[in-house]
């Protein structure tokens, strides 16, 4: 079951709950008291911020990555609050990885029906394609001046740590029982993910892709084939297809970390 972040009138309150919808209140009366509230990924179909736990939400390379901005243990809704708010990152690891930081305001679906806008940091993720787990390490730094006339207070050198892991979705390393293929086991494949898939077996394993009337079946030698990274895609080879002008032709392809194709024992 998705669980969606919930902000309420605290930020205890906020890391105890994991099951109900995103919603708060705007108060009166804004104080110094600020945090950043994260690691969260933003579903765009259901206007849902979730947790990245990286189990059941996982952080991929390319992906945004939000952080919710919380005042006096509130979500920041109000435009007056982030209008002279100022942010700095400083990286500690993966600095090659933050590809922007900016601040962002999106549309929250907060139960019943209803929708309203919060603030939050996005930092744009790299789309890398490589073959191994990285982690994002840094600092944020927020600075707001005090504007008494709309009783906003000063934010004077607010700094937290920031910390979370990167890798794929779709990997032995999260999820063993589906992702180690051993003789016999068929995985389905989806159009334009990316998998890291480990074999432990001596004869064969299948990957199937597609569905009624164009699926199809890829069987694979698993024995001494170890592990390998790849996206499926049906990208077309536009030599063959200028060579062969009058034909039907569809692709399957296999494409590796390096983007050439992935080599199987068989």
């Amino acid at each position: 079951m998705k669980k969606f972040l919930a902000v309420l009138l605290s930020v205890a309150m906020i890391a105890s709950m994991s099951a109900v919808s995103f919603a708060a209140r705007v108060p009166g009366s804004l104080g110094p008291d600020v945090d950043l509230y994260g690691p969260l990924l933003y579903d765009e179909d259901e206007y849902t911020v979730n947790e990245a736990d990286g189990d059941l939400y996982v952080i991929e390379y390319g992906d945004t990555v939000y952080y919710g901005l919380i005042e006096e243990g509130n979500a920041v809704k109000d435009h007056d609050q982030v209008e002279k708010l100022k942010i700095k990152y400083e990286a500690e690891v993966g600095a090659e990885l933050v590809e922007e930081i900016k601040l962002v305001k999106l549309r929250i679906n907060v139960g019943r029906g209803e929708y309203d806008y919060f603030y939050f940091v996005a930092i744009k993720l790299t789309d890398k394609w490589v073959n191994y787990e990285s982690d994002v390490v840094g600092e944020f730094e927020l600075d707001r001046k005090a504007n008494s006339k709309k009783n906003i207070s000063q934010i004077k050198d607010y700094k937290q740590g920031i910390e979370f892991d990167v890798f794929y979705e779709n990997t032995w390393i999260l999820d063993s029982d589906y992702y180690l293929l051993e003789e016999g086991d068929e995985l389905q494949l989806i159009w334009g993910e990316r998998y890291a898939i480990k074999f432990d077996g001596d004869e064969e394993a299948s990957l199937t892709f597609g569905t009624e009337p164009n699926e199809g079946e890829f069987e694979v030698d698993i024995s001494g084939q170890g592990k390998i990274y790849f996206e499926l895609t049906t990208d077309a080879d536009e030599a063959i297809v200028a060579a062969n002008p009058e034909a039907d032709i569809h692709f399957v392809n296999f494409i590796g970390v390096n983007g050439g194709a992935v080599k199987f024992n068989r």
